[in-house]
């Protein structure tokens, strides 16, 4: 189903984006941040219509926020959400929190979301918001969701084999 409105598209990015990020994560579609920045960038591209008025851009610098933002949200010609994308951090940096909060005040966006990333994030805190934040910007954390700690292990082994273990065979 294509996303027409703003409240919309905020409630997807909350709720269905999550799974479809832990999906992909389990699968071993995402193994670092650029590959969880591709992934985000690929299911809100299918959510939203063809034709119209929304647009989604990655790695975007705004002028007025001196910031580079992961992936910015437009409806016509004006940024509508704000997207920080991080691999495995247990809390939001300062940086990241400034960067979002310029997003907020100076490009006037409506919502701000910083995604954590990464096998697990049990540990994961929350920074405390102003009131001025409270609704508007959101801490998402993905990570692999197992209650077993054996099948994080065997993720991570597998994991492996896209990163030091890569194989260095010709293909057949």
């Amino acid at each position: 189903m294509k996303r027409n409105t703003l409240q919309e598209v905020e409630t997807f990015i909350r709720r269905r984006l999550k799974k479809k990020l832990r999906t992909d994560l389990r699968a071993l579609r995402i193994t670092k941040e650029a590959d969880a920045e591709c992934c985000m960038f690929f299911h809100l591209r299918r959510t939203l219509p063809l034709k119209g008025a929304w647009k989604v851009l990655a790695r975007k610098h705004s002028p007025k926020t001196g910031h580079y933002i992961d992936l910015l949200v437009f409806k016509r010609f004006r940024p509508r959400l704000a997207v920080e994308i991080k691999w495995n951090k247990k809390h939001m940096s300062k940086k990241d929190r400034r960067s979002l909060d310029a997003a907020l005040q100076k490009m006037k966006v409506n919502k701000a979301y910083f995604f954590s990333v990464g096998p697990n994030l049990s540990k994961y805190r929350e920074v405390e918001k102003k009131d001025f934040d409270k609704n508007r910007m959101h801490e998402i954390r993905v990570d692999l969701g197992f209650r077993d700690r054996r099948r994080e292990e065997r993720w991570k082994v597998k994991r492996q084999h896209y990163g030091r273990l890569m194989g260095t065979r010709i293909a057949e």
